[in-house]
């Protein structure tokens, strides 16, 4: 898949969500540099996930390998694409209305400790005030 088509499609994907621009260019990142070759799969994986946000709203933890993330208030998900050849982790906040926000996205590698959690989850409550425009991240 060349590179102008997967950016046409990811604008297409995430036109109803609010994307932070360091998760954009995390995952274009990913793309590009873990899942060439395998971008078919990811993105019906992405759909079927995205879907399943809309649909489910706070409650997406239950579907897959989605997860709450703990320790984050309980509006912060890890939604999970992954198969034999790669394991992407979306980091976003759900709000109590439904809406989704993208923040951050990382490949995962088991037994990895830069790869984990701890070291992207510091900086989710921060991008979630950039983005909705909080007086203290203008």
């Amino acid at each position: 898949m060349n590179t102008k088509e997967m950016l046409r499609m990811l604008s297409e994907y995430f036109s109803d969500f609010e994307c932070h621009v360091a998760f954009l260019e995390e995952f274009y990142s990913i793309l590009r540099k873990n899942v060439s070759g395998k971008e078919k799969l990811l993105f019906k994986q992405l759909a079927a996930q995205l879907e399943n946000i809309k649909k489910m709203g706070r409650m997406v933890y239950m579907a897959d390998d989605n997860e709450q993330i703990k320790g984050k208030n309980g509006y912060y998900y890890s939604i999970h694409l992954t198969c034999s050849q790669y394991n992407i982790r979306l980091l976003i906040h759900i709000s109590k209305d439904g809406s989704a926000r993208f923040l951050s996205a990382f490949y995962e590698r088991a037994g990895k400790f830069r790869t984990n959690y701890s070291t992207h989850t510091p900086v989710l409550e921060q991008r979630l005030k950039q983005l909705i425009g909080d007086d203290d991240y203008e």
